[in-house]
């Protein structure tokens, strides 16, 4: 049985896929035409479309990327390096400030650096690359301060350049303290709360945000790397946090490789389950990713000849402890050692090896490891044949046995992301087959309902020229009913009868002499009115404007909603202090002087005198204090009475501008529903050709979906 290749495989669904667009696009021209819109091509609208685009063109490149992440000081550049069969990367204990490192086949060495500014550097051969990585591109985590201390130790540097990218040079004390409570959680154990936040603080005072490297490219010329481009991180923090940058690739990377390194103590699984939650989380705050991280993550444990270390029982362990993928995607690794297997491969004889290692020429920083190197390859070696102990040495390394099993995956990467692109382009043919049916049914409403629209058109005509009128007369003759400056307005009619009315009765007091006892009872009485009076207003002030409320619900709304307004304003009332000094003046000014003297009192005069004397002495007139006292209530009144007609005219003017903006309101919905249901109409002359156009296109989707998944099960198959 003839099968096909996986080219031709990806052939046949790229030629679909691009049927599929090219179908599309006729569609959305027809569509165009008939003035519909069915949103058919794919376009930046929504993320799935974005992804769907991104995965075709990588597909058609043969773009697959590996985003190798890990453990501060796990040896992961090292690893890399092992993997490339190259020193390229800077390692022990060197990080690079950039957030993303990508490696990609080259035709020579080269280095593109991108700083936070969009300034970029290029670098070229073996040497300066290395040079630049070593000297510019990255911190020394192990470099020590006055205080013969680690001075980043623990800094998560791609999390701490994201607040240097985000403030640049303006933030302030109380920022960098904020932050430094929500990245508390990275913090390693062996560092304490106050040391962690003093190396944070130094890399952000000692570090110029315009130089952070955000993104670094190199090419190498290695045959594997022809599908592949490797994405490396500056390494998760103490629980998995991984950055903003890196939250944003990780959702465009096909598969995942995790770096931690193996120790003398007992396997800490904290950062990976929680790096390996954040990933999920990442997927699940975008619907249209699926997460295929069992089968797309590797977990790499780093060794270097440790001493203490039971091989055989760490794997026991680390297959029970991460027991989030599969077995046989974890692996472990001296890569260090394979590092320098590189230089000793082409040595013939074991003397050679001997003599290269006690060689006096070996650089100080490479003695300790080259004494640890010689002392394992002794502990290696089986017999003298040169040949044996290479292969003995690669074994032990395990890089040969990743690489194996990382080629196989290789191979089938491209089905993996063919799984996801049509896993995607299905979710986007069902989602577009959804808008058809909604379109469908649409249209068949607009074809069979038209003589409803038009009903609906002339009704809501009506409806217009109704607000139009209470805009244009029936608010104006409301106004000018209630608070015109017409003297038969309501306001000021019914308050000016109100106060005609009182004046009248506390004259007719005033006048009948005989009603009260005394002049205490009157003014009792005058108060006890007063009092009377400025009640009744307040019940006339509710009286009038419910009547206006009922009439302009009626009138201006028609009853189909009401506006009801609270009455806080307060009328002016007559204070106690003016009716006590009215009392008063009208005392002092109804006094009046008359003769006192008498008949016996004038001849008692002229006999002692000789003439005729007179005496005189002041009185209070009663009649005249009530008179006064009405004139001086009438004027309090009087003066009074304008305040407290436009204060009520105020409110009612307030109402009349709400029930104003409430037609308008009204006037501004019906045009839009008669603008709606007129398209509606013109839409129903387009319903037939749209059901006949929209069915074809349903049944293309139908027949795409169809053909998706006969693609997708042949890629299943496959892996």
């Amino acid at each position: 049985m003839i099968t096909k290749s996986k080219k031709e495989i990806i052939g046949d669904i790229m030629k679909d896929y691009e049927n599929f667009i090219r179908k599309t696009e006729e569609f959305t021209e027809i569509t165009n035409k008939i003035g519909m819109n069915y949103h058919l091509k794919l376009d930046n609208s929504s993320q799935l479309d974005k992804d769907i685009t991104r995965k075709a063109e990588e597909i058609k490149n043969n773009v697959f990327k590996i985003f190798v992440t890990g453990e501060a000081k796990s040896g992961k550049s090292t690893f890399i390096n092992a993997f490339l069969g190259i020193d390229l990367l800077p390692s022990g204990g060197a990080q690079c400030t950039s957030s993303i490192i990508e490696i990609k086949r080259g035709e020579k060495i080269k280095l593109i650096a991108e700083e936070i500014t969009g300034n970029k550097i290029e670098k070229f051969g073996e040497n300066d690359v290395k040079e630049f990585l070593s000297n510019k591109a990255s911190i020394l985590g192990n470099s020590k301060g006055q205080n013969n201390e680690f001075v980043y130790e623990g800094v998560p540097f791609n999390i701490v350049n994201g607040f240097l990218k985000e403030f640049k040079d303006n933030y302030k004390d109380e920022d960098i303290e904020k932050f430094l409570k929500e990245i508390k959680k990275e913090k390693p154990n062996n560092l304490d709360d106050i040391k962690y936040s003093e190396n944070i603080k130094n890399y952000i005072k000692n570090t110029d945000w315009r130089t952070i490297i955000e993104k670094l490219t190199i090419e190498y010329p290695l045959e594997s790397l022809k599908e592949v481009t490797i994405l490396d991180s500056p390494g998760v923090g103490a629980v998995g946090g991984f950055g903003k940058i890196t939250e944003k690739v990780i959702k465009e990377v096909d598969a995942i490789i995790f770096i931690k390194s193996i120790t003398g103590e007992a396997m800490d699984s904290l950062s990976f389950k929680n790096f390996f939650e954040s990933v999920d989380e990442s997927d699940r705050k975008n619907k249209n990713l699926k997460t295929k991280k069992k089968d797309t993550t590797f977990l790499v444990f780093t060794f270097k000849n440790t001493p203490g270390v039971k091989l055989e029982e760490r794997k026991n362990e680390a297959y029970k402890i991460f027991n989030e993928i599969k077995e046989d995607n974890i692996f472990f690794v001296d890569s260090f050692s394979e590092l320098n297997f590189l230089k000793y491969k082409d040595f013939n004889t074991i003397e050679e090896l001997d003599d290269f290692l006690a060689e006096d020429n070996i650089r100080d920083e490479d003695k300790n490891f080259e004494i640890e190197f010689g002392k394992l390859s002794k502990f290696r070696r089986k017999n003298d044949d040169i040949v044996d102990f290479l292969d003995e040495m690669k074994k032990y390394s395990g890089i040969y046995e990743f690489k194996k099993k990382i080629e196989i995956f290789m191979y089938n990467a491209p089905f993996y992301k063919l799984k996801d692109f049509l896993e995607k382009l299905l979710q986007k043919s069902e989602e577009l087959k959804e808008t058809l049916n909604t379109i469908m049914n649409k249209a068949k409403q607009n074809k069979e309902n038209p003589k409803e629209l038009q009903k609906s058109i002339d009704k809501t005509s009506e409806e217009i020229k109704e607000f139009q009128s209470v805009l244009n007369d029936s608010i104006e003759e409301l106004r000018e009913k209630y608070i015109s400056s017409n003297e038969n307005s309501i306001v000021k009619k019914q308050i000016n009868e109100f106060k005609n009315d009182f004046f009248e009765k506390i004259k007719l007091n005033t006048l009948d002499i005989n009603k009260f006892s005394n002049l205490k009872s009157f003014n009792d009485s005058i108060k006890e009115e007063l009092e009377n009076f400025f009640q009744n207003l307040e019940i006339i002030k509710i009286n009038i404007t419910e009547t206006f409320y009922r009439e302009g619900n009626e009138i201006l709304l028609k009853n189909k909603e009401k506006i009801n307004i609270k009455l806080e304003s307060i009328l002016p009332k007559i204070k106690e202090d003016d009716i006590e000094n009215i009392f008063k003046e009208a005392k002092e000014n109804s006094k009046e002087e008359i003769d006192d003297t008498g008949i016996l009192g004038e001849v008692a005069n002229f006999l002692t005198f000789g003439l005729w004397g007179r005496s005189t002495k002041i009185i209070n007139n009663p009649q005249k204090e009530r008179e006064l006292i009405y004139e001086g209530i009438k004027l309090k009144i009087s003066d009074n009475i304008p305040k407290i007609q436009k204060i009520i005219m105020d409110d009612i003017k307030c109402a009349l501008n709400k029930y104003k903006e409430a037609v308008k309101n009204n006037l501004q919905n019906a045009r839009k529903r008669l603008d709606t249901f007129s398209k509606q109409l013109e839409d129903s002359n387009r319903a037939i050709r749209a059901i006949e156009i929209t069915k074809n296109i349903e049944k293309f989707y139908i027949e795409s979906i169809d053909k998706f998944n006969e693609n997708l099960n042949k890629i299943n198959e496959k892996i």
